[in-house]
């Protein structure tokens, strides 16, 4: 883009030689980042023991230390996700209702949705800050 500044292939070759050096950048980028992440573990074995039922757990070969883990993380997760679902119902009837209601009315109806995500993620930062052990 700089080569070619102030030239009539700006836009023309520039523009498209850029997007697709960024594209060919992203790919390894990206790639390399999944790669990392499949090879911890120890991340993957909590995430993978997220998603298990309890009798599941309980048949698992793991200590009851790690078990008891397990499920204290569950229930942090569904306490949070019962919250933060809560909060986006609430962003989406605040939303909803300065779309459609005339008197609220106002062409920011859309902000309702990133402040409902904000506050979820304050929420989850909390709920992991002071949960109990």
């Amino acid at each position: 883009m700089i080569a070619l500044a102030d030239t009539p292939f700006e836009e023309t070759i520039g523009l498209p030689v850029m997007l697709a050096l960024i594209a060919f950048g992203v790919k390894p980028i990206v790639n390399n980042s999944m790669v990392f992440g499949m090879m911890n573990i120890a991340s993957y074995n909590q995430s993978a023991a997220e998603v298990l039922r309890s009798d599941e757990a309980e048949r698992m070969p793991v200590s009851d230390e790690v078990r008891s883990e397990w499920a204290q993380h569950h229930e942090e997760d569904k306490c949070t996700g019962g919250i933060c679902g809560a909060i986006m119902m609430v962003a989406t009837i605040a939303g909803l209702v300065m779309l459609f209601v005339p008197h609220y009315q106002t062409p920011l109806f859309w902000l309702a949705w990133p402040i409902g995500g904000l506050c979820c993620g304050l929420v989850a930062t909390l709920m992991k800050a002071f949960a109990r052990e």
